[in-house]
């Protein structure tokens, strides 16, 4: 229990509006009415519960601050402000699925690492927590990992969100998509997903990584994402228009603009507590016929016909799921697929076809994946797995080049741009054949009602 009328009244102050001048009548009529036995302390614990302020809860003078944590404390109160939110991470062991969320916690006197497991780990993402929350650790305790101090809940261990309070530090860092610059970091933002580009992956020393670029806007701007691996998994679960927040990115100068890029400090957090008023992206315009001239990024359309004209003199392959097609990445005991869930699968070998097409208005690249470019390439799954077991996959190119170079087909797809190059391409949906007989019938008829 506070002893401290002071610190009692600071508590009050600051959890209402009443003022100081009209909480010391409070205090005085609440001493009258119980004839001078009642203290100052007393009388502020009546005036905090009628006022339904849990003083108990929120400041015991069991407390303890970050700079007095020592190794090995059990059964300790922290009051934290949360500054520093790691995504949350899914894990199985025995057969089990675990989750795991660190924080950076800080009060005035000093921070440390929070490491919070499953259920306390799963609430914060659950109730949308986002980065500068105050928190009430009940029941932790201290150990050491990496040669420094961390909190962690132990099993009669609880943890509280609770209202703000002053005398924590904190740094307001959300900003306006318009003001970021090359250099900042520990940016938190606010926007809508435009759109979502695939996924890359690439060697690296400690194995196979990944990234996902995307756009992002708001009221002042839109600006190019990148996601680094566990959070090019999260957006796995993301669409156009989502609106998100951003919390711990840095920026950094991209090849034409600055970038907001995602590490792993970084966390991405859907429909977040707090909102904001950004209009959502129109629909994309859909046209039946198109020419490809009058081809618009984001455009949808159901018939264009043009002449393959080249092939990338490279076949490119990916890993992907069976159940959902998606890409998967490559782990030490198997592969993952973002979507289906951390599972050791047998993947798919799929390939990636690059083209150039023209229709007399314009030339273009088109890109054809999985089922579409197997469909195009004339290849069977057969074919492709043994030609990428044997690492022969490029000696197939000449039969593909011979059959599809100089041929004209009816393509199916949308248009939008390069992620880094910013070039409008194709993305092959579906091709047919043109209907010869059809398209001589329809010149006739034109002919005879021209009276030609």
């Amino acid at each position: 229990m506070i002893d401290d009328p002071g610190q009692l009244k600071k508590l009050i102050l600051g959890k209402t509006s009443i003022g100081i001048e009209k909480l010391d009548e409070l205090i005085e009529e609440k001493k009258e009415k119980y004839s001078g036995l009642l203290t100052d302390v007393g009388a502020l614990y009546m005036i905090a519960k009628e006022l339904r302020l849990e003083i108990d809860l929120m400041e015991q003078s069991n407390l303890i601050k970050i700079k007095d944590l020592k190794n090995g404390m059990e059964n300790i109160d922290v009051l934290c402000r949360a500054l520093h939110i790691g995504q949350l991470k899914q894990f199985e062991k025995n057969n089990k699925k675990g989750f795991l969320c660190n924080l950076l916690v800080g009060d005035e006197t000093g921070e440390t690492r929070l490491s919070l497991w499953h259920k306390d780990a799963k609430m914060l993402q659950e109730k949308k927590i986002e980065r500068h929350a105050v928190l009430l650790l009940k029941n932790a305790f201290v150990s050491e990992f990496r040669d420094k101090l961390q909190l962690s809940l132990g099993y009669n261990g609880r943890l509280f969100v609770k209202e703000d309070n002053e005398w924590l530090p904190k740094q307001e860092l959300l900003r306006k998509l318009n003001e970021l610059v090359d250099g900042l970091n520990e940016v938190d933002v606010i926007g809508r997903i435009k759109r979502i580009f695939e996924e890359k992956t690439f060697e690296r020393e400690k194995g196979t990584g990944s990234l996902k670029s995307f756009i992002l806007f708001d009221d002042t701007a839109s600006i190019r994402c990148v996601a680094w691996n566990e959070l090019a998994d999260a957006l796995n679960e993301l669409k156009e228009n989502d609106l998100i927040k951003i919390e711990g990115a840095y920026c950094k100068k991209g090849l034409k603009d600055v970038e907001l890029h995602l590490g792993w400090k970084a966390r991405i957090i859907k429909d977040p507590a707090t909102k904001a008023s950004i209009p959502l992206v129109s629909g994309r315009k859909e046209v039946e016929d198109i020419r490809l001239v009058d081809a618009v990024d984001g455009m949808a359309f159901k018939k264009a016909k043009a002449f393959i004209v080249s092939v990338d003199e490279r076949l490119f392959a990916f890993q992907a799921c069976p159940k959902c097609n998606k890409k998967v990445v490559q782990e030490e005991k198997g592969f993952l697929c973002g979507k289906c869930g951390p599972q050791v699968i047998e993947p798919l070998n799929k390939i990636i076809l690059a083209l150039d097409l023209d229709d007399g208005s314009r030339r273009m690249k088109a890109k054809a994946f999985g089922l579409q470019a197997e469909k195009l390439a004339g290849l069977s799954k057969e074919e492709i797995n043994e030609s990428i077991k044997a690492d022969s996959l490029n000696e197939l190119l000449p039969k593909i080049m011979e059959m599809l170079i100089g041929k004209e087909l009816f393509f199916e797809g949308n248009f939008k741009k390069n992620a880094f190059n910013e070039e409008l391409e194709l993305i092959i949906q579906n091709t047919s054949k043109p209907d010869d007989k059809a398209i001589a019938l329809k010149l006739i008829q034109e002919l005879e009602a021209t009276g030609g």
